[in-house]
């Protein structure tokens, strides 16, 4: 099997740069940018990793993904607040 080099996945197109993976291209989203992207994906709903992940990975490469979504879930206030409220409802069951 021949090995390809590490860019040879990537791909100019239009001037963006994409990454090619089983025949499919993602736009390559630049590092300044991946927090944004991530955190407008996972606002459509405050989603989870999984689904924000999910729907990232629809258009866009970020590597290292997963990592970054969790950390920006774990500074989103939204999230924060909601867990906070499940986390006193929780309490008021308790006692």
């Amino acid at each position: 099997m021949l090995e390809k080099e590490p860019y040879q996945d990537y791909i100019m197109e239009r001037g963006i740069l994409c990454k090619e993976k089983d025949g499919t291209r993602f736009i390559v989203v630049p590092k300044k940018m991946q927090n944004e992207v991530i955190r407008n994906k996972h606002d459509y709903g405050y989603f989870g990793v999984r689904k924000t992940e999910e729907l990232v990975s629809r258009e866009y490469y970020v590597e290292n993904l997963k990592e970054k979504i969790r950390k920006v879930i774990d500074y989103c206030v939204e999230c924060i607040l909601i867990e906070q409220k499940k986390e006193r409802k929780k309490d008021s069951y308790i006692h």
